[in-house]
């Protein structure tokens, strides 16, 4: 018993100690390690899309939107709406389907921000997949819906996004 008090005294030193170390020292939390030091703001805003998978689009747009060479001194605002559709079909007697749909539809506008009454450009990208219900289990098809979910939001967002590329690359320099 005294072996095991005198390890944790010794352990409760050691992290007194390093607490007062840190504060000697800066620390930063681990999500910050990833930024870029010297990244600029993106020149487009992407407005809020409604629900749980429109959030999850509008962070990939966000990602995908650095990469784009916007005219410098401008800014922009993208409008995003977001349509998913769930159909189910193979319908056996039992209630249960063999198969399931999944859809997404996004229309667009780009605006530009010292003009929001005048659109620069609308357009629209979706993207659709299906998958086997009949012969799977309750966890097996949620973890497939999951992986194609992520994977239709992957397909609109880059569609999205190469709109705005074209439009960027096609538009008359100034």
């Amino acid at each position: 018993m005294n072996a095991r008090f005198s390890f944790l005294k010794k352990l409760l030193i050691s992290c007194v100690i390093s607490g007062g170390c840190a504060g000697c020292t800066r620390i930063t939390p681990l999500h910050k390690a990833y930024e870029k030091p010297s990244s600029t703001p993106i020149p487009i805003v992407v407005d809020v899309i409604a629900n749980r998978n429109g959030q999850r689009l509008r962070n990939r747009i966000l990602e995908q939107l650095r990469d784009i060479p916007i005219p410098i001194g401008e800014r922009y605002v993208l409008s995003v709406g977001l349509g998913e559709t769930t159909r189910a079909y193979g319908t056996f007697a039992t209630g249960s389907t063999g198969r399931t749909e999944r859809s997404y539809s996004a229309t667009f506008t780009l605006y530009k921000s010292t003009d929001l009454g005048k659109s620069v450009f609308s357009s629209s990208s979706g993207a659709e997949s299906s998958y086997d219900t009949a012969l799977t289990s309750g966890e097996v098809v949620f973890a497939i819906f999951n992986s194609i979910d992520d994977s239709l939001l992957e397909q609109v967002s880059m569609g999205i996004v190469e709109h705005v590329r074209t439009y960027f690359l096609k538009a008359p320099k100034p």
